[in-house]
């Protein structure tokens, strides 16, 4: 086998991807996809998102037996909170921005 055949394989061994049935392909339980997905060009989607993906992963590591992989869990779902925190000030902020952006642009017109 060459090498990046033995590459691959490896790769596909260690990957666990969700199915309909909750199962990965190397038969160990993949964590589940969250029902929402951030629309195109929506920052308050992105936020919900990243809030799905955290409340899922501290659901995970709840489930987790193995203490290494609850912490893994931990950190992920602090991370997706984290994200979403400033997914969601962006998102304010912008709002505040075009809010004075077109106040200026009232201005000028008058």
């Amino acid at each position: 086998m060459s090498s990046s055949r033995t590459v691959v394989a490896r790769c596909q061994r260690s990957i666990s991807l969700p199915h309909k049935s909750g199962v990965g392909v190397d038969g160990v339980d993949a964590p589940s996809v969250p029902a929402q997905t951030p629309a195109s060009g929506s920052s308050n989607a992105t936020a919900i998102f990243y809030r799905d993906r955290a409340l899922q992963a501290e659901a995970d590591a709840n489930a987790a037996t193995l203490d290494n992989v609850r912490t893994r869990w931990l950190r992920a779902a602090k991370a997706w909170g984290e994200m979403a925190t400033r997914a969601e000030k962006t998102a304010e902020r912008r709002s505040v921005n075009e809010e004075a952006k077109m106040i200026a642009e009232m201005m000028e017109d008058d």
